[in-house]
């Protein structure tokens, strides 16, 4: 039987990355659900352990299910053999992205509850949070539908809100093409 030896520095950088890469893939599929780009990615602290922690239990609870068959079928035998336990890894660091997508998809998807925020007598919801800003779009209360027109505010000028469920979910309207945009100006 191979040993593997693995210098604890190369072990934390690799986790590390793995954490900041499943966060990115996370943010990614949740903001991607809106229509916003990339660029409001905003890792940090609360972000990754807020993504990371439910993820990383969700994910070890299928694996570990998955090794307690192995080991029913094998009928005999230590799960904690070396080789067990780097195809543990491996299987964790392949599921944690796929995982962080399809959480963040389906988070954003499934969300009832959102700030709403009167501001120049129209209604805005609160999308996420950028540093010190909110991301906020339009909101048709009536069709309870947001518009992919974002803008940034600052936390602190967010004075007339309040959190609000929508039962029905809210739904986001479709990208507007250039053709539209064009006539719009003209």
């Amino acid at each position: 039987m191979k040993t593997f030896k693995i210098d604890v520095a190369l072990l934390i950088v690799f986790l590390t990355g793995l954490a900041y890469g499943t966060t990115y893939i996370y943010q990614y599929a949740f903001l991607h659900h809106y229509k916003l780009p990339a660029m409001f990615i905003d890792l940090n602290t609360n972000i990754l352990t807020g993504t990371l922690f439910p993820l990383i239990l969700l994910i070890l609870a299928i694996l570990m299910y998955i090794a307690y068959i192995m080991l029913i079928i094998k009928g005999k035998g230590s799960f904690f053999k070396s080789e067990n336990l780097w195809t543990f890894l491996l299987l964790f660091c392949l599921m944690a992205p796929f995982g962080a997508f399809m959480v963040g998809a389906s988070y954003a998807e499934k969300k009832e509850e959102y700030i709403v925020i009167k501001q120049n007598k129209e209604l805005f919801v609160v999308l996420t949070a950028y540093k010190d800003n909110f991301v906020i779009a339009p909101l048709d209360i009536k069709k309870e539908t947001i518009k992919s027109k974002f803008q940034t505010i600052e936390m602190k000028s967010a004075k007339d809100s309040e959190i609000i469920k929508f039962e029905h979910r809210i739904k986001v309207d479709k990208l507007r093409n250039s053709k539209e945009l064009k006539k719009e100006i003209k």
